[in-house]
């Protein structure tokens, strides 16, 4: 857990199984044993699979994954996304 959630990282499918729904299986059973937010950073063009999936632009961090992001962005650009169950609902 992570400040109340949690955070989602390392998806990554074989390119030879990719576009047969096994990344919204992963992702899917990732959030249903969560309790709270979850973020995740990703390429920004990424994003709209995951918004597919009910995240939306992260607009506040917690502070350790604030300071990673920064870091990251560095060298690559990521964006931060949230899923919250709570928000959703």
């Amino acid at each position: 857990g992570l400040d109340g959630g949690h955070w989602l990282t390392g998806l990554l499918v074989a390119p030879s199984h990719r576009n047969q729904g096994l990344a919204t299986r992963l992702v899917a059973q990732a959030l249903a044993a969560c309790e709270g937010p979850v973020w995740l950073f990703c390429e920004p063009g990424l994003a709209s699979f995951y918004k597919q999936l009910s995240f939306g632009e992260a607009t506040a961090l917690p502070g350790s994954l604030a300071v990673r992001l920064q870091r990251y962005n560095q060298h690559k650009t990521l964006v931060a996304l949230c899923h919250d169950k709570e928000q959703a609902a």
